[in-house]
This record gives structure tokens, sequence and C-alpha cells, in this order.
């Protein structure tokens, strides 16, 4: 019985921890799109520029998504998404210029998202593209 009560307690103090981490200033330190590429995968994140999406599609897609919280609006939207078993935060950031729309999700806390913020981004594109 001791043991599940330390695990429980463990699971709550983790959780309290995960759920009031500070969000940092910037939301991705991995530098710009380098040129001539259209995504770029690293272990903790994901950006893609996608000409076939709208910022205001993705933006809509984005606050249907459950457990996200908008940040900021203009001139980049930014908003933090936590993963629903441990509340990890992921942050994501849109904006829109000449060379189009551009998505990025990185990781708060940790060095891997193990793909989850590609797949994230990349579901939301496909979305898009299919309800056109």
């Amino acid at each position: 019985m001791k043991i599940v009560f330390l695990a429980v307690a463990a699971f709550i103090i983790l959780q309290l921890v995960f759920r009031m981490w500070p969000l940092p200033a910037e939301a991705w330190r991995a530098g710009g799109m380098p040129a001539g590429m259209q995504s770029l995968v690293k272990p903790g994140g994901y950006y893609v520029i996608s000409q076939e999406v709208t910022k205001a599609d993705i933006e809509i897609l984005i606050r249907a998504t459950p457990g996200i919280k908008v940040l900021q609006q203009n001139p980049k939207f930014v908003a933090v998404v936590r993963s629903a078993f441990w509340g990890f935060p992921d942050m994501i950031e849109i904006w829109k210029n000449d060379s189009g729309v551009h998505l990025r999700g990185n990781l708060v806390i940790g060095w891997s998202d193990f793909g989850t913020n590609r797949r994230r981004i990349l579901g939301w594109i496909e979305q898009s593209k299919l309800q056109k």
C-alpha cells in the first residue's frame, strides 16, 4: 500500500511540475529554415513552410485541437499544447510571408518528442487540404 501511495504522490508532483513549468520567451530556439529547404526535423520539433494551406485555416484547426491555449495572435500565432497524460508543453507557431505559411512545433521540456510535433503539424496540413 505504501508503494502505491508513493507512486501516486510522485505522479501528482510530476503533473504539477510539468504543468507549471515556465514557457520560454522564444518558442523555437533552433534558428531559421536553411535556404532551399521546405521542412526541418529536429529531435524536439518540426518546422515546415507550406504553400498549400492558409494561415486562417490552420489557426481554426489548431484552436479546435484539445489542450490548446493561445498565447499570442499577432504578428505570429503562438500557442501551447499539452500532452494528454503527462502534460508536457509543446509550443506551436504560425505566420505567413512571401514564401508561404510557416508552421513550427517545438517541445519545451526534454530532448525528443518522438515525432509528435511533426505528426501534429502534418495532420493539420492534411486536414486543411481535405476541407477544401
